[in-house]
């Protein structure tokens, strides 16, 4: 009986070894197809950042084309030395897989400030972030800067009278960050009597672009990056908002 009884243990230690051993053969391969996965994804994400700058910088080699066109030496000067350094930003920020709030904030204002000199200050803008917000919080670049595009390309520089305006603030709410474009344009529906066949294709692959990085993101990190568009119909106000909802932080396994 004792005999038997050893049996049976060993047995019973045998099996549950193998069991254990095959669980965690199952589990290890289950993280090396997770972390194949998400090398998968941000092989993407690098693709679509680089995809990216080639569509920013189309558009201010032709603000410096016009310049010279026009015979404006000093102007063109002054905004191929800011254009330079929105470059460095954009070269800088797209190698990265997150940058802090803070080299957000600093490269959206150059991109403003570049894009008001070229546009002769047909708009104001200003960039606004909560106090209580730190700003070494991580987001993911090149996110933004395609909706403060739309906001200036179809909003702002339709306006028939007035100056434009552009704010951008950042909030946390509801444990999110939020992220709220909004101008004094026209709205988006009057926003396409006025849309460039040339320009709205260019544009909205860049819009494309945005789309898929957002969808990538929400995979790799098990995050939800949520935009939400609306038009601005308030009493003497008109325009456009975006509330783009982005997590406080993410998982880098």
């Amino acid at each position: 009986l004792w005999v038997q009884s050893l049996f049976i243990v060993l047995i019973t230690v045998l099996i549950g070894l193998m069991v254990r051993t095959r669980i965690r053969i199952i589990r290890n391969n289950a993280n090396e197809k997770i972390l194949r996965e998400r090398k998968v994804f941000e092989l993407e994400q690098m693709a679509l950042r680089s995809q990216m700058n080639p569509h920013f910088i189309f558009n201010s080699l032709n603000s410096i084309q016009q310049y010279v066109f026009a015979g404006d030496v000093i102007e063109a000067n002054e905004f191929i030395t800011s254009f330079s350094a929105l470059i460095r930003q954009t070269l800088y920020i797209s190698a990265k897989k997150f940058i802090t709030l803070a080299e957000e904030i600093k490269y959206l204002d150059t991109y403003l400030g570049l894009e008001r000199s070229k546009y002769e200050n047909a708009f104001n803008f200003q960039i606004l972030k909560d106090e209580h917000i730190h700003e070494n919080l991580s987001i993911p670049p090149l996110l933004l800067q395609p909706f403060i595009e739309n906001s200036i390309r179809h909003g702002v520089l339709n306006i028939q009278h007035g100056v434009g305006k552009i704010s951008v603030r950042f909030f946390i709410k509801n444990n999110l960050l939020h992220c709220i474009i909004e101008d004094n344009g026209i709205g988006r529906k009057n926003a396409m009597k006025f849309k460039n066949d040339i320009f709205s294709n260019h544009q909205s692959k860049g819009m494309e672009l945005v789309r898929k990085r957002i969808e990538s993101l929400n995979s790799i990190y098990n995050v939800n990056i949520e935009v939400l568009v609306e038009d601005i119909n308030e009493e003497n106000k008109t325009g456009t908002r975006v509330n783009i909802k982005m997590p406080l932080s993410y998982d880098e396994y």
